[in-house]
Formats: C-alpha cells, structure tokens, sequence
C-alpha cells in the first residue's frame, strides 16, 4: 500500500529521495502517476479532471509516492527508527518507535487504530516528524 499524498510530502521534505515507481501529482489534485521501466510516466487514476489538463505531462512535478515498508525501511536504514506496529488481541493494532541513538528512545502509541495499515502509517508520520527538514 503507498502512503498518503501527505505522507509523501512530508518525506520529500525529510530527505525521502529514494525512486518510486509510484507518484503523485504536487497540484495537490489527487492524480496518480506510474513510471514504467525507461522513464516514461503515466496518469492512471483521475480523481480530479479539471487539474493537470492544460498542461503536458513533463510540467506536471511530481512526488514520490511510496510504499509503506520503502518508507519504513528508509526510515531504519537512513534514520535508525524502527516503525513496528503491534496487535492489540482485539483486532486492533498499535505502534512503537524504536529509536537506535546514543540514548535508545521508545515512542509508543496510545491511540488504537483499526487497520494495521493505518498504524503503520500513523507511525511513519510521527517518525518523519522527529527528523529535521532538509530545506
């Protein structure tokens, strides 16, 4: 599953630079781009047809849109943060941040969250949030 459009925002902000077969556009639109194997990019979802219609394809700037373990794979081998979401034995989950610095932290969610895919993105949300922006 890719993160959220502002999932990926945030990211691009923190560093995130890693390539993503996946996009989005920056109009804040909603379209979804795919980038086949040569360079070549594709609109396959058009969730707003007004954006993006007058003007080509190599205007359009667009954002990486990751999958959620790229990102959290990035965030552990970039950032030493561990994003591990837990179940709660109720059908429910949760997360933790393990963060690997000189003081070894642990974030920990109280918030419970009804799909382990909404944790996880909750989680990486809150662990780009503890990295400083590139700008």
């Amino acid at each position: 599953m890719n993160v959220s459009y502002n999932t990926a925002k945030l990211a691009k902000g923190k560093g995130y630079n890693e390539f993503c077969y996946d996009k989005y556009c920056t109009k804040e639109c909603g379209r979804y781009y795919w980038q086949k194997e040569g360079g070549l990019v594709i609109a396959i979802n058009h969730l707003d047809e007004t954006c993006c219609s007058n003007h080509g394809i190599e205007e359009i700037n667009l954002i990486n849109a990751p999958l959620q373990y790229e990102l959290q794979k990035w965030l552990r081998e970039s950032h030493n943060t561990d994003c591990i979401v837990f179940p709660n034995g109720l059908g429910k989950y949760s997360y933790k941040l393990y963060i690997y610095n000189k003081d070894f932290d642990i974030i920990e969610a109280y918030r419970i969250y009804d799909t382990y895919e909404e944790a996880l993105e909750e989680a990486l949300i809150a662990a780009l949030n503890l990295i400083k922006n590139e700008n």
